[in-house]
């Protein structure tokens, strides 16, 4: 068995290192592992009963990465504040220490106990520190667990701490499994609210605390560090003292276009295996981003609620007359956080919480199909798949209706429809050749051309412009239209710098910085940004939102392509 296991192992590892990669990568998050689809197996007889973890946060781990104050000028900076209701939530003033949990998965059982900081405005100086531990319980159709002290303070000064945890479902089964989750932390004092997220990320030589576990095959057990990643989603630039932070100077991006682009290859993705020589003329480049936090429920959860101590809800039970409640039955509203279905913009009923991870290091969950929101809502005429295999036209409902959205603008602009290469494979994850595409936010889509007829031009080749039936003016009215519009949020356009640049000549020439959307035209020159293997069809990226809480936002470099002046 064992020789058998180390040929099929080595097999596997030659096999992934011969496949190219072919979308925008993040060689920034080298040290997390891809732990989306590790570390959970069906059978709960191989996994530890009890296990005891050290946890870090991931504040430190970015404040590492951007270090250096030159790099870290390059980037976006990340949120400081998430407004939360009439509440801000305020990030980065925090600062956790020796952060430990023990999971018990006999009774569903989650407790983290550590030492909590709040920092002062510098965000060096401790303002106030002090002990926590908080525990709670989940229902096994439930993938959410509330965190309360074990014991209340009983000092109005003191620190109170709580959490949201958010659970993820094992790979094959439907069961939640708190081995890998999402932990919002939250802090109040002062009637001030902070959060510091942090995330499983190790899978390696836990202390099991109790009970007897099945080595079968010597599966890995489930070691949890916890890191704090930043978001920009519901962001609101502020301190604690109610003072607004000086927007740093946007680091002008030298437009010119790499000599080292490479040439746009369509690949014929209906048959099983494309051309190795192919696959390597379309490998994408690296897009510079940085791993920032999860969607999260720091923008959905009920503070009042959550900060209830014991005492209070007692109160509130014999006020209504009701019975005492336990804390677990109290809680079950907000341990149902996680977006529910709901309709569309057209009123239409959606999916939710579907992607999970990053768009190189996710998974996708209960996908939404293409072909068939293309059949079901008539889309024929406006929404393509450019090839006969199916395979890779999965994603989020977000994903979906931005198609179906693009597929109507390009439709008032003389073109019949819009023509998809791919977006993620059914159950997400690697998506060979791409290294992105796996959580069911990224598409590609073939740029628009004058009559409409050709479905993936060779705009760009080389680090040229090459003469096609490309329409910049088409191009540079959807691509606004993407950063304005309120049916999904886009995060980043991924194109060749050479059509960059013809997009820059046509907004100036054209007048588009005197107008009235001179604003809407900046923020698409701010979210524009060449990636190399981009000169036949552009990378759309959507961004996280509230319906898909599972879903890790990226921190992506400064882009200035297009100077209004």
């Amino acid at each position: 068995m064992k020789t058998s296991n180390i040929k099929f192992s080595s097999l596997m590892l030659s096999l992934i290192l011969a496949i190219s990669s072919c979308a925008p990568s993040q060689k920034h998050d080298k040290n997390r592992n891809n732990t989306q689809n590790a570390g959970i197996t069906e059978n709960d007889a191989d996994l530890p009963p009890i296990v005891e973890q050290d946890l870090v946060s991931t504040d430190d781990h970015f404040q590492k990465i951007l270090e250096d104050e030159t790099k870290a000028a390059q980037y976006e900076a990340p949120t400081n504040a998430i407004k939360n209701g009439e509440d801000l939530i305020y990030v980065g003033y925090t600062k956790l220490k020796n952060v430990k949990s023990v999971y018990d998965r006999t009774k569903n059982e989650l407790e983290v106990s550590g030492i909590a900081e709040i920092l002062n405005a510098d965000k060096k100086s401790v303002r106030v520190k002090q002990e926590f531990k908080i525990k709670g319980q989940y229902k096994a159709d439930r993938g959410t667990i509330n965190l309360r002290p074990v014991e209340d303070s009983k000092d109005a000064k003191d620190i109170q701490v709580r959490a949201v945890v958010t659970c993820f479902k094992s790979d094959l089964g439907e069961k939640y499994d708190c081995a890998r989750a999402i932990i919002d932390l939250f802090i109040k004092h002062q009637n001030n609210f902070y959060t510091e997220q942090l995330e499983s990320t190790s899978f390696d030589k836990p202390k099991v605390v109790g009970g007897a576990h099945k080595e079968k095959d010597k599966k890995p057990e489930i070691e949890m560090d916890l890191v704090d990643p930043e978001a920009d989603n519901n962001q609101v630039k502020v301190t604690p003292e109610g003072q607004a932070e000086d927007k740093k100077p946007v680091i002008d991006t030298v437009v010119q276009t790499p000599a080292a682009s490479k040439p746009a290859v369509v690949i014929d993705e209906s048959k099983e295996e494309a051309d190795p020589e192919a696959l390597a003329e379309v490998e994408e480049g690296d897009d510079d981003s940085i791993a920032g936090r999860y969607e999260g429920k720091a923008a959905l959860v009920k503070l009042a609620k959550l900060f209830l101590s014991d005492k209070d809800i007692e109160e509130l039970d014999a006020n209504d007359g009701k019975p005492k409640s336990s804390k677990d039955d109290d809680d079950s509203d907000d341990q149902q956080v996680a977006v529910p279905v709901q309709k569309d913009t057209k009123g239409r009923l959606r999916l939710s919480n579907q992607a999970v991870g990053s768009p190189d290091n996710g998974r996708l969950r209960n996908a939404s199909f293409l072909k068939t929101h293309i059949d079901t809502y008539k889309l024929a005429d406006k929404v393509v798949i450019a090839n006969s295999s199916p395979k890779n036209y999965y994603g989020t409902q977000e994903m979906m209706e931005i198609l179906e959205a693009i597929g109507e603008k390009a439709n008032t602009l003389q073109r019949n429809k819009i023509f998809i290469s791919r977006i993620s494979a059914k159950a997400g994850g690697r998506l060979p050749p791409s290294k992105s595409h796996q959580n069911g936010m990224d598409v590609d889509i073939g740029y628009f051309t004058v009559q409409g007829k050709v479905q993936f031009p060779i705009v760009a080749s080389g680090g040229a412009l090459k003469k096609s039936d490309f329409s910049v003016a088409k191009t540079l009215e959807v691509f606004k239209f993407l950063m304005t519009q309120q049916v999904s949020p886009v995060d980043r356009l991924f194109v060749d710098q050479s059509i960059i640049n013809n997009l820059c000549r046509e907004a100036k020439n054209s007048g588009k910085f005197k107008g009235s959307e001179k604003a809407a035209y900046a923020k698409l020159f701010e979210n524009l940004q060449h990636v190399d293997g981009h000169g036949n069809h552009f990378h759309l990226r959507l961004r996280c939102t509230k319906n898909q809480p599972d879903c890790q936002h990226r921190i992506y470099k400064k882009m200035n392509n297009c100077s209004a002046g």
